[in-house]
């Protein structure tokens, strides 16, 4: 049932980018990710080397965050210094005041990180509607 609550790429390649300090780092973006419904969730990242089947590297799991159904949500907010970091250094995000900045994002990297993981909703999951 959680990959029903998922949308968007679960799957994403490493990147190398430098966040908004200017400090160099791997990041792992999953800019088209949503989830169908409304309540608080977190989620479960993992990270795995590509072309070798096992355990994972790694993972991590995300703080609590509110999705929001669209009669309630609140609108948008800023996008932040590390977004706007990322924007520039070709990272696809979209975002609202800055369209035309928008850019592919590079390939690069060879590690995997997958959302969407077993233990990757919590709370609200009831109020999704039936699917």
């Amino acid at each position: 049932i959680h990959a029903q609550l998922l949308i968007g790429s679960l799957v994403c390649e490493a990147m190398d980018l430098t966040d908004a300090n200017n400090k160099r780092g791997l990041f792992f973006c999953f800019p088209d990710l949503a989830i169908r419904c409304s309540g608080y969730f977190r989620l479960r990242f993992e990270a795995y080397h590509l072309g070798r089947q096992g355990s994972p590297l790694g993972w991590v799991v995300s703080d609590v965050f509110q999705t929001f159904s669209p009669k309630t949500f609140p609108g948008n907010v800023e996008p932040t210094a590390l977004s706007r970091t990322f924007l520039r250094q070709g990272v696809s995000i979209r975002m609202r005041d800055s369209a035309a900045e928008q850019a592919t994002a590079p390939k690069r990297g060879a590690v995997k990180k997958k959302a969407g993981t077993k233990d990757d909703a919590v709370g609200s999951a009831a109020q999704c509607p039936s699917q």
